[in-house]
């Protein structure tokens, strides 16, 4: 019914070849692996073995086996073709697509062909298994060829729009061609998706999760594909959706929308991003509480994103210290999982070193965690504690001497335990550093922690060297201060 309805309501003066019609039917062709399994997988009557079709004595007897034969192959086709429909159905778009259009304006029959397409191919363009697992190479190709069929007519006068490089050979590559077509179509077609993500009174979804899954995976793709500066003129669109997914109850749906945020961050100025700061950021905090480990990479990149560009240094709003909680809280209660600690110390430095010194009333919940990841089990977290904990001293280096003796401690006790890791050579320059950053925010402190509790101590020489060097830099460095005042 959709392909009959795309082909009767295209108008004949349309620029869109025939041919597209054919590799949109091509191309819907949904892989029989997704849907065949050793017992319900319809075969061939060359594949029946004799015994089946042949029966003994009399010709009633083989006839009636061979209508029982055909009976059970037919009735396995159509479970398998009622499969294959059902999903087929959710790919493409929904019952109400061409009314939506229709109702938004009017002179919009040629865009039903190209937003049918963009939305359907839009399900297979990710080959990536955990966002799209029925999409497989060979039908991204095809995608790829019907969009590059779509824009071949007008591609010498549009494709300035998208991209200011043109290819070598004068053609238009795979991702110039689909962010071509999405920034014309993007705010249409996320008008049309934004019904799956719809609740009821209660908080409840209106429609299955897999077709809110599909949508969401649908929303993500199209929105990634349109670049700065074009992405502007469809923010009152992609905003709106992707906060109608955050609010879906389903992770496998706020997983896609998590994934927009940092693109949305990258190609959105911040004026533009700041209107819908506060729900945002509200939004991504509510999915990051008791998130899922499924999203937990994605919400906590989301997170830090979001926050870092919507408030930047400003670090005394609601939102702010609300999101920073959470992901203190958050951080404490995954210590103890490598999963889930290793992108938390990836992507919260980015907000430590925004802040400033407004990192300093954080200290109490903040400090025990990167002290403590400092004896993880693995190199990695290690590594990335160090990393983390030189973030924090340059950005609060007027405060830091007092923790200094205690995180001086801490990091002694690691730089004897590096050899147990596998990336014990890194793991020690690391921790140079972070001791060479605290020596030039300790002072006089620091100066007579190091000194009194390194000596003696065996493989601690390289360590001792780094920071004996360093102090003479240090005192070289405020002599010369001293002169330049006087």
């Amino acid at each position: 019914e959709a392909l009959v309805l795309v082909v009767t309501s295209t108008p004949p003066s349309s620029r869109y070849s025939p041919s597209v019609c054919a590799h949109l039917v091509h191309l819907l062709q949904v892989p029989k692996r997704l849907f065949c399994d050793s017992g319900n997988a319809p075969r061939r009557r060359d594949d029946c073995s004799t015994s089946q079709l042949e029966q003994p004595s009399s010709s009633h007897s083989h006839v009636h086996g061979v209508k029982r034969v055909v009976q059970v192959e037919i009735g396995v086709f159509q479970r398998w073709a009622q499969r294959s429909l059902d999903l087929l159905a959710l790919l493409l778009p929904s019952k109400d697509f061409y009314k939506q259009i229709d109702s938004r304006k009017s002179g919009t029959e040629d865009q039903i062909l190209p937003l049918t397409i963009l939305q359907t191919t839009s399900s297979y363009l990710d080959t990536t298994n955990q966002f799209a697992p029925w999409a497989t190479p060979e039908t991204r190709n095809q995608a790829l060829h019907l969009i590059r069929k779509m824009i071949e007519p007008s591609a010498s006068a549009t494709m300035d729009a998208v991209s200011h490089q043109p290819e070598q050979d004068g053609n238009i590559s795979d991702v110039s061609a689909v962010s071509l077509l999405m920034s014309r179509h993007l705010s249409n077609l996320l008008f049309c998706l934004r019904d799956a993500f719809a609740l009821s009174d209660d908080g409840s979804p209106l429609h299955d999760q897999f077709e809110a899954a599909v949508a969401a995976q649908q929303l993500a793709y199209c929105a990634m594909s349109v670049q700065f500066p074009h992405l502007s003129q469809h923010v009152n669109s992609v905003l709106p959706s992707v906060l109608r997914a955050l609010d879906h109850p389903s992770y496998s749906v706020k997983m896609h929308a998590l994934r927009v945020v940092p693109h949305l961050v990258e190609n959105l100025p911040t004026a533009e991003l700041q209107w819908y700061g506060e729900v945002l950021l509200d939004a991504l905090n509510q999915s990051l509480v008791a998130c899922d480990a499924c999203a937990w990479t994605a919400a906590v990149h989301a997170c830090c994103a979001a926050l870092v560009s919507i408030c930047g240094r400003d670090c005394l709003g609601n939102s702010h210290k609300t999101v920073v909680q959470s992901l203190l809280k958050e951080g404490a209660r995954h210590a103890y999982d490598v999963q889930r600690r290793v992108p938390w110390l990836e992507h919260t430095s980015l907000v430590f070193a925004s802040m400033g010194l407004g990192v300093v009333k954080y200290f109490r919940d903040l400090l025990p965690l990167l002290i403590g990841w400092l004896q993880a089990f693995d190199g990695v977290s290690r590594l990335l504690a160090c990393d983390a904990l030189g973030v924090v001293i340059q950005s609060s280096w007027p405060r830091i001497s007092v923790h200094s003796p205690r995180i001086w401690k801490e990091l002694l006790r690691c730089w004897g335990e590096a050899e147990t890791c596998s990336n014990a050579q890194d793991l020690k320059a690391h921790i140079i550093q972070v001791c060479k950053l605290l020596q030039w925010a300790g002072g006089p402190a620091f100066e007579d922690c190091w000194s009194s509790s390194i000596v003696g101590l065996p493989g601690t020489e390289n360590l001792a060297s780094a920071l004996q060097q360093n102090s003479l830099a240090i005192q070289m460095s405020r002599k010369t201060s001293n002169t330049m005042q006087a």
